[in-house]
């Protein structure tokens, strides 16, 4: 009985001695308040922790956005081709200027040469053929040299008009209809077979032959009585024109490969 009286004061003390700690009791305040202070789910804090998580993550750009973004470098490299396009055309422009102005200068030089005086038949076809490199750009030149009295001269234009011919024969052969079409008096009869004599050795295609064979039903006109002077009033008078012109302008007509099937060529 002593014995066990004894064990329970041991016990009793050490108990009170452990509900004496200061340290011991603030620390089981702290647990009792924890454990009484309420919850928030699971769920929202998973939610919470989600949201934080997802601050951190760098912001992935949706197309709009990239768009914009994209949009200033396109523009610069847009400004940039359209920049040297236009330089490219400018310059382009310039030389081009530069290059018609030179070639406008040869050609008055040529012409003028042509024009003189007197001029020998080996120096004209030399120009003609010179001024025929420049095309269509001659051929009005050409065509007025063609008309001229002088026979020097003529043969270099039609030297020239053969040699346009080769890089730009559109607009000789429409250079050439215009003149064998035309009933106003600004061509001489001489102009006329001259022209002829061209369109038979180029082909024009359908234009010139029926160009051609307008004219040769006129000529077939002029040849009837009284038609002679309905055809001379359509030319220029400072050549007088009779039946032997008017019947050596068919002949002349009828020669051309267009039309030599269609007629009979009047003897000489």
């Amino acid at each position: 009985m002593a014995a066990a009286y004894a064990m329970s004061c041991t016990h009793g003390g050490d108990m009170g001695n452990f509900m004496a700690d200061p340290d011991l009791e603030a620390r089981v305040a702290r647990i009792e308040a924890d454990l009484a202070a309420p919850k928030s789910p699971l769920e929202s804090r998973v939610a919470v922790l989600e949201s934080k998580v997802d601050g951190l993550k760098p912001r992935t750009k949706d197309l709009w956005e990239k768009a914009q973004s994209l949009s200033g470098i396109v523009a610069a490299l847009v400004t940039g081709a359209v920049g040297l396009y236009l330089t490219g055309v400018v310059n382009r422009g310039f030389e081009e200027r530069k290059l018609e102005t030179a070639n406008v200068e040869k050609m008055r030089d040529l012409i003028v040469q042509l024009n003189k005086d007197r001029i020998e038949e080996k120096d004209a076809e030399a120009i003609g053929l010179t001024l025929g490199a420049f095309g269509e750009f001659a051929v009005p030149s050409l065509i007025s040299a063609l008309g001229t009295n002088t026979t020097s001269r003529a043969a270099g234009a039609r030297t020239g008009l053969l040699a346009a011919s080769l890089s730009d024969k559109k607009a000789v052969c429409n250079a050439l209809v215009t003149v064998i079409s035309n009933r106003t008096q600004l061509y001489t009869v001489l102009m006329h077979k001259r022209t002829v004599e061209l369109l038979g050795r180029l082909d024009c295609g359908r234009s010139g032959e029926d160009a051609l064979r307008a004219y040769l039903d006129f000529v077939v006109a002029a040849m009837q009585p009284g038609g002679l002077p309905s055809y001379a009033s359509t030319l220029d008078p400072a050549l007088p024109i009779g039946p032997s012109e008017v019947a050596d302008m068919r002949q002349d007509l009828c020669a051309t490969p267009q039309l030599r099937a269609s007629c009979t060529p009047v003897a000489r």
